[in-house]
């Protein structure tokens, strides 16, 4: 089966992303249908999902590990950026809030696991070249161990016993994600922050994640370091 799925098309299922009058109407209007229709944004990404299940029987996808971490540190994350809009935008704390409420939904729930997914097909066609044209008889290729090996399986990891693995993989996760926030966040909240100046809001906002996934970074490294004392 084959899903075609875009940002601008979760932008259209989720009714944001429209060019309208800057108001705190509009600004709750998009908060409220964004809320009612995310449940569209789930089933596609669910039915995305479906083919990279049936590709692999066994390993560990690791959307199933992040995105409880995401949901876990959404708080946190929000007031972070809302700190950080706040004081390079000067706008009001109720309005950063929200505004930084709805983008990250957003990017949680589909920027994410949209970006986890394209990531995935790039590791499976990877494994598929290595194998069928005889590159080599495993992926990742013989001789690819340690952390260079969680680097290239970081998607979907594979069987493995060592507790560093997972907590590794995060943390190389959070590149892509980072960026991928920042263009979905930037995208979204840059005209609702300073709609007079839309460039001031995207370096706000791309700060703002600056700030909220080195938060991520340093917590995933506590768990990293935890994990390779107790190998």
């Amino acid at each position: 089966m084959q899903v075609n799925f875009s940002p601008c098309q979760c932008a259209s299922m989720t009714g944001i992303g429209q060019q309208r009058p800057f108001n705190a109407d509009n600004l709750s209007a998009d908060f409220y249908i964004a809320e009612l229709n995310m449940k569209r944004v789930f089933l596609a990404i669910f039915f995305m999902s479906l083919t990279s299940f049936a590709h692999a029987d066994v390993g560990l996808p690791m959307i199933v590990v992040f995105f409880p971490i995401s949901i876990l540190a959404f708080i946190p994350i929000v007031l972070i950026e809302s700190l950080v809009i706040c004081k390079i935008l000067n706008v009001r704390w109720k309005l950063s809030v929200k505004v930084a409420f709805l983008a990250n939904l957003v990017s949680s729930v589909a920027g994410i696991p949209l970006a986890w997914f394209i990531l995935l097909l790039f590791e499976f066609t990877a494994s598929d070249v290595f194998l069928k044209w005889g590159l080599s008889n495993s992926y990742p290729p013989s001789g690819v161990r340690g952390f260079e090996a969680i680097i290239l399986t970081a998607p979907w990891l594979g069987q493995t016993n060592d507790n560093w693995s997972v907590p590794f993989a995060v943390i190389v996760l959070l590149i892509p994600f980072f960026l991928v926030s920042c263009w979905i966040e930037s995208w979204y909240a840059a005209k609702w922050l300073s709609p007079s100046n839309v460039k001031n809001g995207v370096k706000a906002m791309w700060w703002a994640n600056a700030a909220s996934y080195l938060f991520l970074l340093a917590m995933c490294s506590i768990w990293l370091i935890w994990a390779i004392s107790k190998n």
